[in-house]
């Protein structure tokens, strides 16, 4: 027996916009950095065999799933993350209770786990779930490096990441409007870490000049005391 367990996460849930095909024009690119990073909302359906019911949840996928979307929505990623992992054991092949559960690991800040999860929605797969959760992957990048922006070597590190990701799904995808948008954001902070980094460089160098000639007089001043004790 077939059933369609049909998966939607609101993109209210972690705070997110729809992922959409546009007409493939570049946007602005922002001035500034993004104060925070979107991901796409899942919408996606897949046909799997009606799965056993679970004693310790006594939940089969499909009602696990639409708990686990409900918990979303409300702001409760962690008790939705349990209900999609239940459903993820129950349907190991819905590539879409995955791509659910990377949404639950960022919003809880759980970034590799987050990572983790969206690779096995998108890995060997050139659909439009693959194409959102690798972008989402870019995205779990993306907001380690604004995380980190008081260290600049690590979020220069983790921006590059997530463009390779989201340049990546351009290749396969250029309409996909968010991608295309967070590689401009991500482009526009890595220019401005850079440009920091860079300041803060010749900074240091006009401080060591300012030390060495400062070393220099008084080692100058030395000797010319020392010369004037010789003389007399």
């Amino acid at each position: 027996m077939k059933c369609v367990i049909a998966m939607t996460v609101i993109a209210a849930a972690v705070g997110v916009p729809l992922a959409s095909a546009q007409d493939g024009t570049a946007p602005v690119a922002p001035s500034a950095a993004p104060t925070k990073v979107t991901l796409p909302a899942a919408q996606a359906q897949f046909d799997a065999a009606t799965p056993p019911k679970a004693d310790h949840l006594k939940l089969d996928a499909y009602d696990a799933v639409h708990k686990g979307n409900e918990l979303l929505r409300s702001g409760d990623a962690k008790d939705a993350l349990q209900l999609y992992e239940h459903a993820e054991a129950l349907q190991p092949k819905a590539r879409e209770i995955a791509f659910a559960e990377g949404l639950s690991h960022y919003k809880l800040g759980e970034y590799d786990a987050a990572r983790e999860a969206f690779q096995r929605a998108w890995l060997g797969e050139k659909d439009a779930l693959a194409d959102d959760a690798l972008y989402s992957e870019g995205s779990a990048y993306h907001a380690e490096a604004l995380a980190a922006m008081d260290q600049p070597e690590v979020a220069i590190e983790r921006l590059e990441n997530a463009m390779q990701r989201y340049q990546s799904v351009l290749a396969n995808n250029p309409s996909h409007e968010a991608a295309r948008d967070a590689n401009y954001k991500a482009g526009a902070a890595w220019r401005q870490i850079k440009k920091q980094m860079k300041q803060q460089q010749q900074k240091n160098d006009n401080n060591d000049d300012r030390k060495k000639n400062k070393d220099d007089k008084q080692d100058q001043d030395k000797n010319n005391d020392q010369d004037q004790e010789n003389k007399e």
